[in-house]
């Protein structure tokens, strides 16, 4: 039989003499295909940064040697750890010689990821497991950063773990579970569905996934899944959006600023018509040109906010616009021009001018506030406004999936459904009120142990945080989902044995943020800021310097 690779690839760090294999955790079922790796690489020693989750006989069987150097996920070795670190590498330094001799990490990931039924947020939207292992390069995930509340795109290590039997920890709410079990149709329609709303909190995983939530008026922290398992009647808060919404390089200029010559404090009313224009606009042209941008008004209360966005603009009466019945128009030159050189190539591929038109990609580098502006114009345009949350309608999945995630670029809680009554409408509902950006999961009703068997998976990002939903697609298209949720990612594999062999090193010579970085470029996602803040202030401990150690 040839060489079978393991499911997430390990990482080779080689400096001086020593060879350092730093890879995933295995279990009692795949440990074997893991002894195969370390023999084919000539293993000798494995470290063990964690507690111990298989038997190391067969490991010793095979001729490796296991030392246990556990130290906390996430965390950093204590000084006695580090001294037997150092001891052991000096020991297989002096019975190797100086020809060198292999040496071994490894990180702890183990199984503690997600179900394959479930999405995380990427740069390019959503996306399932699959998508991600055929993404082009420059794919970064979402993570998020509980200091500032901010949410931040980092790149990742990508974790997957053999399908077998397992038990995993399901949190869904009681009204939520109707909408993924198989008597719902494919968009989450039940006649039994409840009568009460959903929070639309729905999330599987395994029981040592790290979960993000709150119990009673405690802080937000990481909790192992299994931990909120429980027969007492507890209630947990979970997070459901980044307060700070989206961080942004604040050194970007918008072309809109330039091409149209817009003071910053006029770049919110241009948003909030643009956004308006996209849910009920249009372009009118004269023999094959185009002449002025058309708003079809949908409420008479709109004419009056539509002119005070032109006066805030300076876009003058019977100058730069007029009105028509129910319709305003923009004639002003440099407008005209600025929409027709956006959607030129659109209006030219459709002969039905009332398509569905997409967001521009400079929507992407919009702020917090700026993108609240654009979502004032959608909801104005083709939604509605509540006390407790607004939502947008519409026929494109392509635009809904957008505003999703644009939604939480905003700050915003977000979830879409597909409206019953109504064929192939989306409404995609954002708020930023507590009982939705904070939804509940009640211990004894909304928390329990399901059986699965399959492929779970996860990555690692250096924020320790991902942004997950589970999803259910036909066609490619997405056709329910649960509200996107803010959940520890496999913070375990963050930097244990990556730390480790950090140290080593340092000690061999390297300044601390070139070995970092060294690790880095072989292991993407590895070593978080905590880690990294140790490293810097670490002092090496070899007396002879670097051929102490290397």
């Amino acid at each position: 039989m040839g060489h079978i690779p393991l499911p997430n690839p390990p990482s080779l760090v080689e400096s001086g003499p020593f060879r350092f294999l730093i890879f995933d955790a295995p279990n009692e079922d795949n440990l074997p295909l893991y002894i195969n790796e370390l023999k084919r690489h000539n293993i000798k020693h494995l470290v063990r940064a964690c507690d111990p989750t298989y038997g190391i006989e067969p490991l010793r069987s095979a001729g490796i040697e296991v030392h246990d150097m556990p130290f906390p996920d996430g965390g950093f070795p204590t000084d006695s750890i580090v001294g037997e670190w150092l001891r052991l590498l000096e020991n297989i330094k002096t019975s190797n010689g100086d020809e060198g001799s292999s040496g071994g990490g490894k990180s702890t990931v183990g199984v503690h990821c997600l179900s394959t039924d479930h999405q995380i947020l990427t740069n390019r939207g959503f996306m399932f497991l699959h998508q991600i292992q055929q993404a082009e390069p420059g794919l970064l995930v979402a993570s998020y950063q509980p200091e500032t509340g901010h949410l931040v795109y980092e790149p990742f290590t990508l974790v997957l773990n053999p399908e077998f039997k397992q038990t995993m920890i399901e949190f869904s709410s009681k009204e939520e579970r109707n909408r993924w079990e198989d008597k719902s149709d494919c968009y989450g329609h039940s006649e039994f569905s409840s009568a009460s709303p959903s929070n639309y909190m729905s999330v599987v995983v395994t029981p040592k996934h790290d979960m993000y939530c709150a119990n009673g008026d405690s802080n937000f922290v990481k909790v192992h899944a299994e931990d909120l398992l429980t027969n007492e009647d507890k209630n947990f808060t979970f997070l459901a959006h980044a307060s700070s919404g989206v961080l942004q390089d604040s050194s970007v200029v918008l072309p809109f600023v330039t091409e149209l010559g817009l003071a910053s404090e006029k770049e919110n009313s241009f948003l909030e018509l643009y956004a308006y224009w996209i849910g009920c606009g249009t372009l009118e042209f004269n023999q094959g040109s185009p002449f002025a941008i058309q708003f079809s008004i949908n409420k008479e209360r709109d004419f009056e906010w539509m002119e005070g966005h032109f006066n805030t603009l300076n876009l003058i009466e019977n100058e730069h616009w007029n009105t028509n019945n129910d319709n305003i128009y923009i004639t002003e030159d440099r407008w005209v021009k600025f929409f027709f050189d956006a959607y030129e190539n659109d209006y030219k591929t459709n002969t039905d001018t009332s398509f569905e038109k997409g967001l521009l990609e400079w929507v992407w580098k919009l702020n917090k506030n700026q993108l609240r502006a654009l979502f004032r114009g959608l909801s104005r345009s083709c939604g509605k406004e509540t006390v407790i949350g607004n939502t947008i309608y519409t026929p494109s999945a392509k635009l809904r999936d957008d505003l999703v995630t644009l939604s939480l670029h905003a700050g915003y809680a977000v979830n879409f459904e597909h409206e019953r009554d109504t064929k192939q409408v989306w409404s995609v509902s954002y708020t930023s009120s507590t009982q939705w950006t904070q939804p509940n999961i009640h211990s004894k009703s909304d928390v329990c142990s399901v059986e699965y068997t399959g492929s779970t998976w996860c990555v690692r990002v250096p924020s320790g945080f991902i942004v997950a939903r589970r999803a259910h697609a036909v066609n490619d298209i997405i056709t329910k989902a649960s509200k996107p949720i803010i959940m520890g990612n496999c913070v375990a594999g963050l930097g244990r044995a990556p730390v480790l062999v950090a140290i080593a090193l340092i000690e061999g010579g390297m300044q601390p943020l070139q070995a970092i970085e060294f690790i880095r470029e072989r292991r993407r996602g590895s070593i978080n800021m905590k880690q990294l803040q140790y490293l810097k202030q670490y002092k090496r401990k070899g007396k002879r310097g670097p051929c102490s150690i290397m």
